[in-house]
């Protein structure tokens, strides 16, 4: 059954999406094409660039790295979780100008 439905995925859906190299040849192509808008080649070097991997987002805490913890919630400790509330509603409070 599986097989069955993986085939049939492959002859509907793959010939009308690109994958990863096709889409990054895609944008070599308007990048190298002088006779497109700058703009254009800016944009597809950008999106070249960001399927590479060429970005790094960072963001950065003085007492501890949100983003990173509330990917891990399930190793979080209950005293782990509060703390991070309370962080979380201290700067929602900041932001509100309650405080």
């Amino acid at each position: 059954m599986k097989a069955k439905l993986a085939e049939l995925r492959a002859a509907v859906v793959a010939p009308a999406i690109l994958d990863a190299i096709q889409r990054q040849e895609f944008w070599s192509h308007i990048i190298c094409d002088y006779s497109k808008d700058t703009r254009d080649r800016l944009r597809a070097s950008e999106l070249l660039g960001k399927a590479q991997g060429d970005f790094i987002e960072r963001t950065e805490n003085k007492n501890l790295n949100v983003h990173a913890q509330l990917d891990r919630l399930e190793v979080l400790t209950d005293e782990q979780i509060d703390e991070l509330l309370a962080i979380v509603e201290e700067k929602k409070a900041l932001l509100e100008g309650t405080r």
